[in-house]
C-alpha cells in the first residue's frame, strides 16, 4: 500500500489527508525547502504514483510546486496569480484601503480571458477578522517587494490601481478595477501587458492580459475541515496564510511550463 503523508516531520495524533487536501506544515516548510525531499512524501502522494515506484529526489523543490499546481493552459494565471495566492491581499496597497471582507468561507473563481486558451481556477479560503488583516498585510509586503509603482484610488464605489511589477523574469503593467460588498461579492478585472511569459512559442514583446477573479461568500461555517487563514488551492494543495512567509521566498523560483 502507498504511504500518504502530510507535509512535516510532526504530524497531530489523528491527522491525515482528506480526498487529496495536501497540507502544507508551517513550521517545516523553510526547512523542506532547502532539505527537498522526495515529491511522494513531500506532497503526500506517496512512492507508488511515480514511476517505477521509485521514490526520486526532484530537481528542485520549486519545479516539483510548479508541475503540481500548473498546466500549460494556464500558466499565466499562476504566473501572475502566484504572487497573490490570495488575489484580494495582493492588490491591496494598504491594509485600510479595502473594506474587511466578512468572516466565513469563500470561494474564488479566476479566469483567464488573454492569452486564449486559460482554464478556471478555483480556489477555496476560510477567513476571520484577524487572517483577513494578515492577508491584507501580506499583500501590502508583496505589492512593495515586487511593484516599483503602485497607484491606488477610490472609484465611485469601487476602487482602481495602475502598478508595473516584476515577478522573476516576468514584467507586467496592468489597471486593476476592485468592486463588490466585500460581504457576499467582490470582483476583480485586472487587464494589461506581460512581458517574459515562459511560455512555448509565446511571442517576443509584451502580451496583452486579461483576467478577472469573483469572489463569493459561500456560508459562516467553513466547510472541508478549513480553519481561519486556510487556504485550498488547485492540486488540493492547503496552507495556511501563516505560512506565507514562506511561501513568499520561494514564490519568485517557479519555473512555468
Amino acid at each position: 500500500m502507498t504511504s500518504v503523508l502530510p507535509i512535516g516531520e510532526n504530524v497531530a495524533p489523528g491527522a491525515r489527508n482528506l480526498r487529496g487536501i495536501h497540507e502544507l506544515r508551517p513550521a517545516r516548510l523553510g526547512r523542506l525547502v532547502r532539505s527537498a525531499p522526495h515529491p511522494g512524501r513531500l506532497f503526500g502522494l506517496g512512492c507508488g504514483r511515480f514511476p517505477a515506484g521509485r521514490c526520486r529526489r526532484p530537481r528542485s523543490v520549486p519545479r516539483l510546486i510548479s508541475e503540481r499546481i500548473m498546466h500549460p493552459r494556464t500558466a499565466v494565471v499562476s504566473a501572475l496569480a502566484a504572487a497573490a495566492i490570495v488575489p484580494l491581499a495582493a492588490v491591496a496597497q494598504t491594509p485600510e484601503a479595502l473594506p474587511t471582507r466578512k468572516a466565513g468561507h469563500w470561494e474564488m473563481r479566476m479566469v483567464t480571458e488573454k492569452p486564449a486558451g486559460g482554464s478556471e481556477v478555483v480556489t477555496q479560503m476560510c477567513i476571520d477578522a484577524a487572517t483577513d488583516r494578515e492577508m491584507m498585510e501580506f499583500g501590502l509586503r508583496m505589492s512593495r517587494d515586487t511593484c516599483k509603482r503602485y497607484d491606488m484610488k477610490r472609484h465611485g464605489k469601487g476602487w482602481v490601481i495602475d502598478a508595473e511589477c516584476a515577478f522573476g523574469p516576468i514584467k507586467s503593467v496592468t489597471h486593476t478595477t476592485i468592486s463588490g460588498d466585500f460581504q457576499s461579492l467582490v470582483t476583480i478585472r485586472i487587464e494589461g501587458t506581460t512581458r517574459g511569459l515562459p511560455l512555448p512559442g509565446a511571442q517576443k514583446g509584451p502580451q496583452e492580459t486579461l483576467m478577472t477573479q469573483t469572489s463569493r461568500w459561500m456560508g459562516a461555517t467553513c466547510t472541508g475541515g478549513l480553519v481561519p487563514g486556510d487556504i485550498v488551492m488547485p492540486g488540493g494543495i492547503k496552507f495556511n496564510i501563516r505560512q506565507m512567509k514562506g511561501l513568499k521566498k520561494l514564490l519568485p523560483q517557479l519555473q512555468v511550463r
